[in-house]
């Protein structure tokens, strides 16, 4: 069971009475304070709102600011650690609440757009704002970003601005160095992304084999606070010829057991293309090929047969159009069919070169 909200990292300066310079009746509350929240994340929740997962989950970065009550009409702005905002013309009395949100997409495809949001990399607890790194929390057993339930300093604000600062009118200044944060570390490695992008097959009588083309990012080694960050590595990776293993309840893809894959090879120490290397099939071609990491991904991808045009020649004078093609399938030939265009061409050749 998922609950509508969850956060995988949050920073959070929050002051429930922040004092206003001029108020126009210093016996009531509401004219001599406001209140300011402003919210730093990395959410996951439904696109519905709904629990229990009725809807696609979604993965979102945002900044929210919450002035329940604007003191005074004018322009205000509003320093995060992520990002600078202008609010314009806004009216005394009246209530600020704005959000800047990247990432409200469906899965998969959605999963991948926070990293074009606000927010990154994740603030961390420091001694000074923006001083010395401190070690992680140890909380259940876990290793916690910080106590959700107080406050600290942080740092690493890719704008040098580890803190919340906003200015308005008539001297409004409010500046908040110590956030509330929460987010469990990851302890190990972050898989690299490998994805296997086509398996061709080569299929003539003395010679069966596969032609494989994949590609990958380095992957990023673990680091916790105060330790120093190790370089990126290339990731190895196999392919099987033989179709993957699916899990029958999630869907999820996992390497062949019992087979032993064949090495691919990257030419340069940190590219993400793995070039094409020959993979003996036997006497028989699967109908898929299976790809593994180093760090227990798998993708998979159909063996096909490759099919080159090398030629499409139209006669105005016989109104005939003649494309010869060549494939890799000696074996068993593929059957060819071309078309044509409907009211354009009357008669139609199909030559094969083999």
């Amino acid at each position: 069971m998922f609950f509508d909200e969850h956060f995988h990292w949050m920073a959070t300066a929050f002051d429930a009475a922040v004092p206003i310079p001029v108020g126009t009746d210093p016996g009531k509350l509401e004219d001599t304070t406001t209140t300011v929240i402003v919210m730093m994340a990395l959410e996951a929740a439904f696109s519905s709102g709904a629990e229990k997962g009725a809807a696609p989950p979604i993965v979102f970065a945002r900044i929210r600011i919450n002035l329940r009550v604007v003191p005074y009409a004018g322009d205000y702005v509003l320093e995060t650690p992520y990002r600078t905002y202008t609010f314009k013309g806004l009216v005394a009395g009246q209530r600020l609440f704005y959000r800047d949100d990247s990432g409200i997409a469906p899965a998969p495809e959605g999963f991948g757009e926070p990293r074009f949001g606000p927010i990154g990399p994740s603030l961390w607890r420091a001694d000074s704002p923006g001083g010395v790194e401190l070690p992680p929390l140890p909380l259940a057993g876990r290793s916690d970003a910080g106590d959700a339930g107080g406050t600290q300093p942080v740092t690493g604000s890719p704008l040098g601005k580890n803190f919340v600062r906003l200015t308005g009118p008539h001297g409004f200044v409010w500046f908040q160095d110590q956030l509330s944060e929460t987010g469990r570390f990851k302890t190990g490695p972050i898989p690299s992304e490998i994805n296997l992008t086509r398996a061709s097959k080569y299929d003539a009588p003395v010679d069966v084999r596969l032609d494989v083309f994949a590609k990958g990012t380095p992957a990023l080694p673990p680091r916790l606070r105060g330790e120093a960050q190790a370089p990126r590595k290339q990731p190895r990776m196999t392919c099987d010829p033989v179709p993957p293993r699916v899990n029958a309840i999630t869907g999820q893809l996992s390497v062949p057991t019992g087979v032993d894959g064949t090495l691919l090879s990257n030419h340069a120490p940190l590219g993400v293309s793995y070039y094409p290397q020959s993979i003996s099939g036997g006497t028989t071609l699967p109908a898929a090929l299976t790809g593994g990491a180093d760090a227990g991904l798998a993708s998979a991808v159909p063996v096909i047969s490759t099919v080159v045009v090398t030629k499409a020649d139209y006669s105005n004078v016989t109104k005939t159009l003649t494309v010869a093609a060549a494939t890799a399938n000696l074996n068993s030939p593929a059957t060819f069919r071309q078309p044509g265009v409907a009211g354009k061409v009357s008669k139609r050749t199909f030559t094969v070169s083999l």
